[in-house]
């Protein structure tokens, strides 16, 4: 008779691995499981095990002083943040018409590039059906209201025109 194939007779080491009801489990090289996320002071240690695992670190300087030749060579990690990179506010007239590259269309609004330029914008035209806009093309607007909302500008506007202008694409 043929021995049935588990899934911990296919791995040769323990495995974490998650569900879909969000826990932890850990199953060993026997086929048992164990939920680590009911078990706090463990899920604390992997927590922190993986914190220093992932963390961005730079090594401290260590100190050379009298017995450090016999000590082991140890540095404090040192944690840095990323930093926090915001993309340049663009400066749009209110009062006069805009034109943009329209790079993809959505459901309710299009992602637009100012020409001669890597701004990009995303526009939501108000009470304009989308249907002759496409990706390539140039459309003037005028601008209603402009916002920013996570690191993307946004802006409102009434659409004027689209026309396809090959030169003007860059």
């Amino acid at each position: 008779m043929k021995k049935k194939e588990t899934l911990s007779s296919k791995l040769h080491h323990p495995r974490l691995y998650g569900w879909d009801d969000g826990k932890i489990y850990f199953l060993d090289d026997s086929g048992r499981e164990r939920c680590v996320t009911e078990m706090p002071d463990l899920l604390r240690e992997l927590e922190a095990a993986c914190a220093r695992r992932f963390a961005k670190t730079t090594l401290a300087p260590v100190d050379e002083g009298v017995g450090a030749a016999s000590a082991p060579l140890t540095a404090a990690p040192v944690i840095t943040a990323p930093p926090q990179r915001k993309a340049p506010d663009i400066v749009i007239d209110q009062e006069c018409p805009l034109d943009l590259i329209v790079l993809s269309v959505g459901v309710s609004a299009v992602r637009c590039r100012l020409p001669d330029t890597n701004h990009m914008v995303t526009v939501r035209l108000s009470r304009q059906p989308l249907d002759p806009i496409i990706p390539g093309t140039i459309i003037s607007i005028r601008p209603r209201k402009v916002w920013r909302y996570a690191r993307n500008q946004y802006l409102s506007a009434e659409l004027l025109s689209a026309r396809i202008d090959i030169p003007a694409l860059g």
